[in-house]
């Protein structure tokens, strides 16, 4: 992994230096935490959360890339290891429209939403717990 590359398409190159004067390569990267970020000279809040999510991202992707047999558990895992997708929604405009529409109406308007949402999480085969 190049990490000058990689730190100029996070539109953050001015760490490049510090990064190499540190020898943080592919291998730290994934180690380094806010801390470390600012004691080489990352000062800047929002810089040091940009490069953590970078690095989680990194780290994602790496353990996708990763075939299951080479992934070694200090235990033997319990429970069962699945693929989970949450699905968090907002109605825009919901206050206001609650109050205009009293609480049966709300409730209908809803469950209405809830019906289809459901239908379609099913229609992928998902399910709602």
């Amino acid at each position: 992994m190049d990490i000058r590359s990689w730190l100029e398409g996070l539109d953050l190159g001015r760490y490049v230096k510090a990064f190499a004067d540190n020898n943080v390569d592919a291998a730290t990267l994934p180690k380094l935490t806010s801390q470390d970020l600012k004691e080489i000279g990352v000062q800047s809040v929002d810089h040091r959360r940009k490069l953590l999510d970078a690095i989680a991202v990194l780290a994602v992707g790496a353990q996708e890339a990763a075939p299951l047999s080479d992934v070694q558990f200090e235990s033997a895992p319990s429970g069962e290891l699945r693929q989970v997708t949450v699905l968090f929604a907002d109605l825009a405009g919901y206050t206001k429209l609650s109050g205009e529409l009293g609480a049966e109406d709300t409730h209908a308007l809803l469950n209405r939403y809830f019906e289809t949402v459901d239908g379609i999480v099913g229609s992928y085969g998902g399910t709602i717990d």
